[in-house]
């Protein structure tokens, strides 16, 4: 019997791989300390400069993004496959969610290819949720990251860890000028806020890691992840609930 119990245990099992990427980057972020950090006088500029060494990035955490990645990626293609089963027995090996970014009769025609059998009202659905529905925003289409992230998974290279930035440093006064460098951050001060400056104890500082393929795109972060997960754990899967009432 068709049903989304397959479809919802792929997305449950993503969300595992989302919230030990998060504690992956928790444990980054515990070993910063005052070590990490060098300063000194730019009396050219009147700045006081911070450089912020961040540890590296590691295998695991793209390794950990892959899996997540290609959990919630099948899982659209499980609700393909159990749509289809509404009305085929044994629904065609090609039967998959279709993702497309330009809108052709070729891609019209493949979408008819890939979602043969899928009652007609759920293909309205699929179609309604395309990236190519964004025109030439198509990239910003959390479905359009989901795929393509997937393919680099696939057939690449694993995650392509680029580089761990540190995102969010509460409690620095006042704000500095940051530039992001390949291992961490250097942050200019004016020379008069130099005695405000003190990262002895190490402020709090919030890690994040971007990855994907800068050549060809999409470059993310875990907080992406996230918003990928809650489109289409929300936003996706529940409009499809009411064909298997």
């Amino acid at each position: 019997m068709p049903s989304l119990v397959d479809t919802n245990e792929k997305v449950r099992w993503a969300k595992k791989h989302l919230d030990a990427l998060y504690e992956h980057v928790r444990f980054l972020a515990s070993q910063l300390n005052p070590d990490c950090v060098s300063a000194y006088d730019d009396l050219e500029t009147s700045e006081h400069v911070v450089k912020l060494t961040l540890p590296k990035a590691t295998f695991d955490a793209a390794l950990i993004a892959g899996d997540f990645v290609s959990c919630l990626r099948s899982s659209l293609d499980y609700l393909a496959w159990q749509l289809a089963k509404l009305t085929v027995d044994e629904p065609s090996g090609k039967i998959c969610f279709p993702v497309f970014e330009e809108d052709s009769l070729k891609t019209q025609l493949r979408i008819t290819e890939l979602t043969y059998g899928i009652p007609d009202e759920a293909i309205v659905i699929i179609k309604s949720l395309q990236p190519y529905r964004y025109l030439s925003a198509y990239h910003i289409c959390s479905l359009w990251k989901l795929h393509n992230l997937w393919n680099i998974v696939k057939h690449r290279h694993i995650g392509a860890v680029s580089r761990i930035t540190a995102i969010d440093m509460p409690g620095i006064i006042p704000e500095p000028k940051a530039e992001a460098i390949d291992n961490g951050y250097i942050m200019r001060f004016p020379l008069s806020a130099k005695p405000q400056v003190s990262f002895n104890p190490m402020p709090p500082v919030t890690v994040d890691i971007e990855f994907g393929d800068r050549r060809k795109g999409p470059v993310v972060t875990i907080g992406h992840l996230a918003e990928i997960y809650q489109v289409v754990s929300t936003a996706v899967i529940p409009r499809f609930e009411r064909f298997f009432r």
